[in-house]
């Protein structure tokens, strides 16, 4: 996640997330000090969604998630963080425009697989790293 921040993120930009959500985030995004916004906005460059959410278990249905996703402008990137996903029982949202899904197996560290990226986004990522 500190990749896409650095990536994605410059100066003046805000991020969006719910309230309360998992704190490494918010703790990312003050540490490249951009602002958090109260509402998607002219700066918003960032919004993070946890589903279900950490650490209130809450969570949103595809239906809810493509109604929310209609309203967000084009030049807003999306991370949805399904870390606890495999918990619950839910339909699975897609990757769509302007998405990043993150997922964690810290939990089940013998049954690990590899992250795939987009190449557009893996050939950014890489050049904020060196």
């Amino acid at each position: 996640m500190a990749n896409i921040i650095r990536t994605f993120l410059c100066d003046h930009d805000e991020v969006l997330t719910a309230e309360p959500t998992f704190p490494g985030f918010r703790v990312l995004a003050q540490s490249r000090g951009v602002a958090l916004a109260a509402a998607v906005n002219e700066p918003t460059k960032i919004i993070y969604l946890a589903n279900p959410n950490n650490p209130t278990g809450t969570f949103f249905t595809r239906a809810e998630f493509d109604e929310f996703y209609r309203h967000i402008p084009p030049g807003v990137l999306l991370i949805l963080d399904k870390a606890f996903y495999e918990y619950a029982h839910i339909t699975p949202t897609s990757p769509i425009r302007s998405t990043i899904g993150t997922t964690t197996s810290s939990r089940c560290a013998p049954f690990r697989k590899p992250m795939v990226w987009p190449e557009s986004v893996s050939d950014m990522a890489s050049r904020t790293r060196t």
